[in-house]
């Protein structure tokens, strides 16, 4: 009986400790958000609450996505990377982010510091996360009429040594397309999400 209590405690010990660990990390705060592309971007407000902001798909010209994270949970966490959620591998005609980076008062006070060296964040602290990239590709690799966007990055964050990652969705999407005016047209009244068999 002795060692079934133990098990039953340890059990809930170790229950307690992935709760508190997956329930730190950092969330989107709502109250920043920008994407930099040039002049001639079209913003639509979308049925998520989001600003998609679309883009001419030019090769060569850069573009920046900047939207503020905050701290969430109980422990301290370290946030030690970013990525693109659909990317895979190199991009061969897209946006291609090539860094990101964070500032702010949160933390250690870091300013500009790239996410592979880790910036940390205790309860109250916030940042600015700044994602750079390049529009790459050979004209016509993308398709009239095609839209691609980047809503969604994921995150790596470390607490207690343990990493786990977590999907962020910035107040403004980057999107891009070769006729940008026809995709935001067309996104006025076509839902994020539509429901199958809803929308041709």
């Amino acid at each position: 009986m002795r060692w079934g209590r133990r098990g039953t405690v340890a059990a809930v010990v170790v229950a307690f400790t992935a709760v508190t660990v997956l329930g730190s990390g950092v969330r989107i705060t709502g109250h920043h958000g920008e994407v930099e592309a040039g002049d001639t971007s079209l913003a639509v407000q979308r049925d998520d609450g989001r600003t998609w902001q679309v883009v001419p798909f030019e090769p060569g010209t850069t573009a920046v996505v900047e939207f503020e994270v905050e701290h969430r949970g109980a422990l301290p966490v370290t946030l030690v990377g970013l990525t693109d959620s659909r990317a895979r591998g190199a991009v061969d005609c897209g946006w291609n982010p090539e860094h990101a980076t964070a500032e702010g008062e949160g933390g250690d006070g870091t300013v500009g510091t790239p996410l592979p060296e880790g910036v940390e964040l205790r309860r109250g602290d916030r940042l600015t996360i700044t994602v750079r990239g390049e529009f790459v590709g050979e004209p016509g690799c993308l398709v009239d009429g095609q839209v691609f966007a980047r809503p969604t990055f994921l995150a790596d964050v470390s607490v207690l040594g343990l990493r786990h990652r977590q999907r962020l969705q910035p107040p403004r999407v980057l999107a891009w397309s070769t006729d940008p005016a026809e995709v935001a047209e067309r996104w006025t009244h076509v839902p994020v999400a539509p429901r199958v068999g809803t929308v041709p």
